[in-house]
């Protein structure tokens, strides 16, 4: 679970918008492979976090989690199953706090 919202995450991480507006700018058009899977049922909780992207718990120097209790409202206001919402979320915050110089954990 949460494989695609997780390749969105590392493409946007990685300049995959700008490369994208780049591409455009020269007329040229991205190759599939330059662009992530694009998103079926996580659509939904993918704008809630767009919504929410603020969200964010602060260490020292940099993020160190989403407040997910910001979330918990909305998801139960949707009906979605929170078990399932908060793990796709937590793959989103992963995927966004995982540093460039850290391996990832084999999927």
């Amino acid at each position: 679970r949460g494989k695609r919202l997780t390749a969105l995450v590392r493409w946007i991480r990685q300049g995959g918008p700008q490369a994208l507006d780049a591409l455009r700018d020269l007329g040229e058009q991205p190759e599939p492979d330059d662009i992530p899977p694009p998103l079926q049922w996580e659509l939904p909780l993918w704008r809630l976090y767009l919504q929410l992207a603020g969200q964010w718990r602060w260490g020292a120097d940099r993020p160190v989690g989403l407040d997910l209790g910001v979330f918990i409202p909305r998801i139960e206001a949707h009906g979605w199953d929170i078990d399932l919402a908060l793990d796709l979320l937590r793959n989103i915050e992963h995927a966004f706090l995982i540093r460039d110089d850290e391996e990832e954990p084999n999927e």
